[in-house]
């Protein structure tokens, strides 16, 4: 399946500008139908269906049910307890999605058996594209069994995402030369963009991960200012 991802990117408004704040608000306000102020994994579900309207990401329950929990419990002194999602936490849900739901188009490609399970053979058989995501791996026997860390002899999607988070897994190939004018008002004139890029792509992945990115915006000293919007 082909993914359209500036349709994902646009459908998840999780940047703190205003502007995105504005979208994040008639997206809660439109799932938050009860008026209530809180949302449950049921009403998440819903509204990722009926109000932000992609298919895609409407499919992919196992990543909606990893945001939803990853999200839920991360602010303290919520009215509702850890059951369910406030405002307050809608922001990180929609980051998570998109981050999860990337994650697990990677999973899904290694699972031939359709079954949300990859086996050695499955994981071993998808090693070139592995190496793209997350660089060389030496030995892939040794690196599956670090991922199952059950020792059920698959690796499950819950496990799939903790090893792509702690290896900066990125799939999508950002748009690095469009964003030329904006990068130039961060760090001044850049007279090769490839250059620069491949600078930046350490592991010669073709793709700028976030680590990169951090390392190099660090050597640029690069300063973005951004006003802060509470989610209250």
């Amino acid at each position: 399946m082909s993914i359209d991802w500036e349709s994902i990117n646009a459908s998840l408004p999780f940047e703190k500008n205003e502007d995105e704040y504005e979208q994040r608000k008639a997206l809660w306000d439109g799932i938050d139908v009860n008026g209530n102020g809180f949302l449950s994994l049921a009403e998440i579900s819903k509204g990722i269906r009926d109000v932000i309207g992609v298919d895609e990401l409407f499919d992919c329950t196992p990543a909606i049910n990893r945001a939803f929990h990853y999200s839920k419990n991360r602010t303290e002194g919520g009215e509702q307890g850890f059951d369910y999602i406030e405002f307050r936490e809608f922001r990180l849900f929609l980051q998570t999605l998109r981050m999860f739901f990337e994650f697990y188009q990677a999973f899904d490609s290694i699972d031939e058996g359709d079954d949300r399970k990859i086996n050695k053979e499955e994981f071993a058989n998808s090693k070139d594209a592995i190496e793209r995501w997350v660089g060389v791996i030496e030995d892939m026997d040794a690196e599956f069994d670090s991922i199952d860390v059950n020792e059920g002899g698959e690796i499950l999607f819950s496990e799939f995402v903790e090893w792509a988070m702690a290896k900066d897994l990125n799939i999508e190939v950002e748009e690095f030369a469009n964003s030329k004018d904006a990068i130039e008002r961060w760090v001044g004139v850049i007279e090769d963009m490839d250059a620069e890029f491949d600078s930046i792509d350490v592991n010669e992945g073709g793709e700028i991960l976030f680590s990169e990115f951090v390392e190099w915006a660090m050597a640029k000293d690069l300063n973005i200012e951004v006003e802060e919007y509470e989610e209250e």
